[in-house]
């Protein structure tokens, strides 16, 4: 089984013929925020502050595609981009203090008991390319991996996906 953080590298390995056919599916759909803790950030909080601003870099992650979509449908340019390698790391130079804002995944915010609702803005959906989250079955997978796709597509993990701050795709 592979998963991804994107839907390009299952699709990469269906057509090369190292996926199983047909076995590609959306796991979990990425959610966006606005991390700036102790501000309560929303919409409007990027054209009233000025300063540097975490993401995930755009060229690699989709986090960071994500990010400069947000960015530009609220016309924010007064910000300094600090550009982590991976969405994680984008999280962290929020989280260790070295920048005041991030836009980050909603479920990294999620797992980090220290940050409430107050800290943080949830980035509507139309404000970027939806994060497919894909997963296949890999022809030199074992038997377990199977057992993995068939739980993630379950109503349970569903429910597990949720809470940890994703959202799910209906009949994906």
């Amino acid at each position: 089984m592979f998963l991804a953080a994107d839907s390009e590298r299952p699709r990469k390995l269906e057509r090369s013929g190292f996926g199983v056919p047909e076995s590609r599916f959306t796991y979990a759909i990425g959610r966006l925020v606005l991390l700036a803790p102790g501000e309560d950030p929303d919409a409007g909080y990027l054209s009233r502050h000025a300063g540097r601003i975490a993401i995930a870099n755009p060229s690699t992650a989709p986090y960071g595609q994500a990010a400069m979509e947000v960015l530009k449908a609220l016309d924010a340019d007064s910000y300094s981009l600090v550009v982590g390698t991976n969405v994680l790391q984008a999280f962290q130079f929020v989280d260790s203090g070295s920048v005041a804002a991030g836009l980050v995944a909603l479920s990294h915010v999620r797992i980090n008991p220290r940050f409430t609702p107050s800290d943080y803005w949830i980035i509507p959906q139309h404000y970027y390319t939806p994060i497919r989250q894909q997963g296949i079955l890999l022809k030199t997978g074992n038997p377990e991996a199977m057992q993995l796709l068939n739980f993630l597509r379950s109503e349970d993990a569903a429910r597990i996906i949720v809470d940890d701050g994703y959202a799910v795709a209906a009949g994906e």
